[in-house]
């Protein structure tokens, strides 16, 4: 009599489809089972995870789920921690806690036992959609019958057969050419650029467009991040290696160099965070520490330093107006530093989202004219407000596809009005400073690096590693 047990899940009963295999598929919610160890006599033993016992596991685990756990394994050897923590938590249903402790303990090279924990189903999984090409915006079509009733009518008040061609032109116009140009200007069409530099409705105009893939100057090999300083100068740098370009104001390249840190013979490099100050001084994050750069030559200007218990692992930074620094440090914990002009820490925000919300953490930062201090969450789709003294004021945003919801935020920056920028699939989000959501830039690619010049000029950097800016937005 074969034997069964219930799904964690939905509570249905399941009998094991195979003798001996560690996770099975539910029939009825689709979400993946670990069988009881009683239920698999010829596997007896705890099914375990590491970074070489991937292929043991092959046989043992779907297909499906074993990818998500090579996914993990991925991110750790690109040495990028947080994301692995992401791809773990959208395997499993752990929390937070859980998640950094199995990643740690697959980056000491220890195994991680899988029994007890319970796959995500398909249909509950987040997906990160960071690095995926940005979805086409669906075709504009206008219904037959409108377009036969506004040539009708044009027909019937002219009241004669030249009329008529002028309606029939109108509805060719209208369910042909039509569709046709929005089709072609919109994000990713033939005809985006172009139309997005003259477009008289639009909120902003492109201005300036360079860049492109590629590994010599001028153009980019993962581009992540753009900063500008008070004379024009564009400086853009590349997530793997550190390599930062420098450009002047028309998008002309200038020189290039390397921000490693004060290891400058490590290849094994990733740019986490850069910002710019108004005199040319360019701070990056490489290797949990924060590092000061005369952005024209490349030379080592010094560290920033801060100690959170004994710990210092700085991931974000970004230039407020006044010419202090914002940083997030983290891992052990989710702080935010502030920095005045003389490098001296003058706020600390201690657990500054967890301490809100314990299952999020912050991703970036960005500030306003007036010392307002906007976080983004790492997974709580939120953006989180705090006064200049550090004391926290409210949060904006949720999850969803409606104005002024988030799928998959990523950057975030404020203008000159104190209006909050968000990227996310779609183009940049565009919030009040009191949470209101306003308006929607469509961008063409994904939007990775965010920053405005004194002019109030809008420079992205985007997934196609390209560069561009966009007048001062003109949003109400």
């Amino acid at each position: 009599m074969p034997q069964t047990f219930n799904c964690p899940n939905c509570n249905a009963p399941l009998d094991p489809s195979k003798e001996g295999a560690a996770t099975m598929r539910c029939p009825y919610c689709k979400s993946s089972v670990v069988v009881p160890k009683t239920l698999r006599p010829e596997r007896p033993q705890a099914v375990s995870f590491s970074a070489d016992n991937l292929p043991d596991l092959d046989g043992l685990l779907e297909q499906e789920d074993l990818k998500k756990l090579q996914e993990v394994v991925a991110q750790l050897r690109l040495g990028n921690k947080i994301a692995a923590i992401k791809a773990w938590r959208e395997a499993f249903d752990t929390s937070l806690k859980e998640s950094k402790d199995a990643v740690e303990a697959l980056d000491r090279g220890e195994a991680v036992n899988l029994n007890g924990l319970q796959f995500r189903s398909p249909d509950r999984v987040t997906v990160n959609r960071v690095n995926t090409a940005p979805v086409p915006p669906p075709s504009v079509t206008i219904s037959p019958v409108t377009a036969r009733k506004v040539a009708v009518g044009a027909g019937a008040a002219a009241g004669g057969t030249g009329c008529f061609v002028v309606g029939l032109i109108v509805f060719i116009l209208l369910v042909t050419v039509v569709p046709m140009f929005f089709a072609f200007t919109s994000p990713g069409g033939p005809l985006a650029e172009p139309w997005s530099r003259v477009n008289p409705f639009g909120k902003t105009n492109l201005e300036l467009s360079f860049g492109g893939e590629g590994t010599g100057v001028g153009v980019f090999e993962d581009a992540r991040h753009v900063a500008v300083d008070n004379n024009g100068h564009i400086f853009v740098g590349e997530y793997t290696g550190g390599r930062i370009q420098v450009f002047d104001e028309s998008g002309k390249f200038i020189t290039q160099w390397l921000a490693r840190g004060e290891d400058v013979n490590n290849d094994d490099v990733y740019l986490v965070g850069m910002a710019a100050d108004r005199n040319g001084v360019v701070y990056v994050t490489v290797g949990g520490d924060l590092f000061r750069y005369n952005g024209l030559t490349g030379e080592l200007l010094g560290e920033v330093l801060y100690s959170v218990d004994d710990f210092n692992y700085c991931d974000r930074v970004t230039v407020a107006p006044d010419g202090s620094l914002l940083t997030v440090w983290s891992w052990h914990n989710d702080t935010i530093v502030r920095f005045d002009r003389n490098l001296n820490a003058n706020l600390v925000i201690e657990n500054a989202v967890s301490s809100v919300d314990d299952d999020d953490e912050v991703e970036r930062v960005a500030v306003d004219g007036a010392g307002t201090i906007y976080a983004l969450g790492s997974w709580g789709y939120s953006v989180y407000v705090f006064r200049p003294d550090g004391s926290y004021v409210s949060r904006f945003g949720s999850e969803g596809d409606e104005d002024g919801q988030f799928t998959s935020p990523y950057a975030i920056a404020v203008d000159n009005q104190s209006r909050v920028y968000v990227s996310d699939f779609g183009g940049l989000l565009v919030f009040g400073s009191d949470g209101r959501y306003l308006d929607t830039i469509a961008v063409e690619g994904y939007v990775y690096g965010i920053t405005f010049d004194d002019q109030n000029r809008l420079y992205v950097v985007t997934s196609y590693d390209k560069v561009l800016r966009y007048s001062a937005p003109e949003i109400p």
